[in-house]
């Protein structure tokens, strides 16, 4: 996922094996592909402060949802603030572009925050799942997704937006987990795809 240019990519096979090669032991990936994968701009060396070791995404998806756990209370409270941050989310990604909304995601979470209660984020899922009968949600799962999340961070919850892929055909999607539970999309929507990219 290239979050500067805003899109999916998927490596040939030999450039696969030397990504993978790297995520393994760096020091056993050949030179040649490594070069390649640099002058691609497909791998991008930092050094200093804020520079991490590469790592894979956990595969690993939440093995529950809270929309198809037991009916929680309808949380119709909610409704205004997730409406807004629907709105927000929407005109955000418009503006400024996915890299800039998820680096703004990620300064509101290094704020400490309170762990809520299953029943507080359930009431949160179903007020937007009604949302979605007032304002279409086909196709829609970035803005919706990145608009949940800021929610439960504003409310101290710690969340996070899961990218995912699956192949033959191509197709993504996006979900939040928080404390063990997949909050707005349902357990057999979400199975089919694999996590590459957790913020």
């Amino acid at each position: 996922m290239d979050l500067g240019r805003d899109r999916y990519f998927c490596l040939d096979a030999e450039r696969e094996a030397a990504f993978a090669s790297l995520l393994d032991d760096p020091g056993t990936a050949p030179d040649r592909a490594i070069d390649d994968l640099r002058a691609r701009g497909l791998l991008v060396e930092r050094r200093g402060e804020g520079s991490t070791s590469l790592a894979a995404c956990p595969s690993g998806i939440a093995s529950r949802s809270l929309l198809d756990a037991a009916a929680a209370r309808s949380g119709l409270r909610h409704l205004p603030g997730l409406a807004r941050a629907l709105s927000r989310a929407r005109r955000d990604l418009r503006k400024d572009g996915l890299a800039h909304v998820l680096s703004d995601l990620a300064g509101l979470r290094a704020r400490p925050g309170a762990r809520a209660s299953d029943l507080d984020m359930a009431a949160i899922a179903r007020a937007f799942e009604t949302l979605a009968l007032l304002a279409t949600h086909h196709d829609q799962c970035l803005p919706r997704s990145l608009a949940m999340c800021r929610y439960l961070i504003r409310r101290g919850i710690a969340a996070e937006v899961v990218f995912a892929v699956k192949l033959d055909p191509f197709k993504a999607h996006c979900w939040v987990e928080a404390d063990g539970w997949i909050v707005n999309d349902r357990l057999e929507a979400a199975m089919p795809f694999t996590p590459i990219r957790r913020l």
